[in-house]
């Protein structure tokens, strides 16, 4: 229903048809929520719920990552409330990093639909599982965006062994090969320093992490990893003192 108050709006303006009757008033939706009655409305700057308030393309997240980010203006609605028990955002951080995975041929076997689109989906439900609403990005002074929550959006490039395309963050070269001695790979190319090679049952984890800037360690990634993306939240934002939290 936001679309048509968005239209009441806009024709309540002065100098509109429906001023004599609307005069001026500003309309917004109110709703009984699971827990909380909404009082939903965005100011005229956010009203586009499909688009960011505001982008940031090809940004670094830590060395050798980048990763668009784009930042959305919430109103009171009942994700605002329900997403994380306890808070109550007013904002979300999409962090998109495009990923290409070129499938290597090696090992017993090719890669093939089945088993490629295995490999795809442990990848996509680690990083879910790691880092998905686990971080929230505030700031003690009044603004729109003092309460973010952080959500990490991967978006894929599969290919069958050809070159990355042009505009990836990330190029992951997995090869069919299990059991490799004396350990599984995991080799970071010495020029394109955004590009690794690694075997099928390389640990997932470390994919997930040199995804976001680490070439070392298997462990979950903490808030700590994450410093440059408060950095450009707060050259958007206006206020200095945002930092990350975990939830």
């Amino acid at each position: 229903f936001w679309k048509f108050a968005c239209w009441l709006n806009d024709e309540a303006q002065a100098g509109k048809a429906l001023e004599p009757l609307l005069g001026r008033t500003r309309f917004r939706i109110a709703f009984q929520g699971t827990a909380h009655r909404h009082q939903f409305e965005l100011a005229d700057t956010y009203r586009n719920v499909a688009l960011a308030a505001k982008t940031g393309r090809d940004q670094t997240v830590k060395d050798h990552a980048r990763a668009d980010l784009l930042l959305y203006k919430l109103g009171d609605d009942e994700y605002s409330r329900l997403a994380v028990a306890g808070q109550v955002f007013n904002a979300v951080l999409v962090v998109k990093t495009k990923i290409a995975v070129n499938f290597q041929p090696g090992g017993a076997a090719n890669w093939n639909t089945n088993n490629a689109l295995v490999w795809a989906q442990q990848l996509h439900n680690q990083i879910a599982t790691d880092l998905n609403q686990k971080f929230r990005i505030a700031t003690g002074r009044e603004n729109d965006f003092k309460n973010i929550l952080v959500l990490f959006s991967p978006a894929y490039n599969m290919l069958a062994s050809a070159a990355a395309p042009a505009g990836q963050h990330i190029n992951l070269r997995v090869e069919n090969c299990i059991g490799r001695p004396p350990a599984p790979r995991f080799q970071q190319h010495a020029v394109d320093r955004a590009r690794v090679d690694i075997d099928r049952d390389t640990d997932i984890r470390r994919a997930v992490r040199f995804c976001f800037g680490e070439t070392a360690g298997n462990g979950a990634l903490a808030k700590e990893q994450f410093a440059a993306i408060v950095t450009w939240v707060k050259t958007q934002c206006g206020a200095d003192d945002y930092a990350i939290h975990d939830l």
